[in-house]
């Protein structure tokens, strides 16, 4: 067994049994500060649309400035990282010529060092994670080579709770589509087929998702089709 499986070995099992997504990034922050070393700080930003972020968890409120300073200043190793790059390494955050404006601001918050990596499986892109070191040159090759391994799992487990979160959602909106089904079936004397075309109608008609019509028959009653 090598060093990195022996020091990361229960990191997956702490992923996986953290719970909804952001406590699994919540859990995946406090762990990258005891896991990979010359971390004392790291944050997980999401992706919400092209050069559009948000933190979702991070260990101080130094972080939480300097991920906000790439969104003021529209510059910083995050925006890069939502492109191609997978790994951006700062060495010195005073000096770097990439970031002029970012950089120097970062290192008056005491962050002097940092390593961006990018969350991702496959083509899905999830946003990126940072590790943040107090020290000029924080981080070793070691340290960035176990930060990726780290990060690598954190992708992992963000695609499962985003699976498992889409397929509760599925079953959910299927079991409220059965029920609004079975009212409609019930007081108009119509079948299965027949009442989720009138759904369905119903939802084009007036702009709405099938699935929120559905819920106003199940909790008020099919007779709120007229008021559609």
């Amino acid at each position: 067994m090598n060093d990195f499986t022996d020091r990361f070995g229960d990191v997956p099992r702490g992923l996986s049994g953290a719970g909804t997504l952001e406590e699994t990034m919540e859990y995946a922050v406090q762990a990258a500060t005891h896991l990979i070393a010359g971390c004392e700080c790291a944050e997980i930003s999401v992706v919400q649309g092209k050069k559009t972020f948000t933190t979702v968890a991070a260990t101080s409120d130094a972080v939480r400035q300097s991920v906000d300073l790439q969104r003021d200043l529209d510059e910083g190793p995050i925006l890069d990282a939502l492109g191609d790059t997978e790994m951006i390494y700062v060495a010195d955050l005073s000096s770097d010529e990439r970031w002029p404006r970012w950089g120097p601001k970062t290192y008056d918050l005491e962050l002097r060092s940092m390593i961006g990596i990018q969350l991702y499986v496959g083509r899905r892109t999830y946003g990126t994670m940072g590790f943040y070191s107090e020290n000029v040159d924080g981080f070793s090759p070691i340290d960035r080579d176990d930060a990726f391994g780290f990060a690598s799992q954190v992708s992992a487990a963000i695609a499962s709770v985003k699976q498992t979160e889409s397929l509760e959602a599925a079953l959910a909106n299927r079991l409220v589509i059965g029920q609004a089904q079975g009212r409609l079936m019930q007081r108009y004397g119509v079948t299965a087929d027949q009442a989720f075309a009138v759904l369905a109608r119903t939802s084009q008609d007036a702009n709405r998702k099938l699935v929120e019509i559905c819920r106003d028959i199940v909790t008020r009653g099919p007779e709120t089709l007229n008021g559609v």
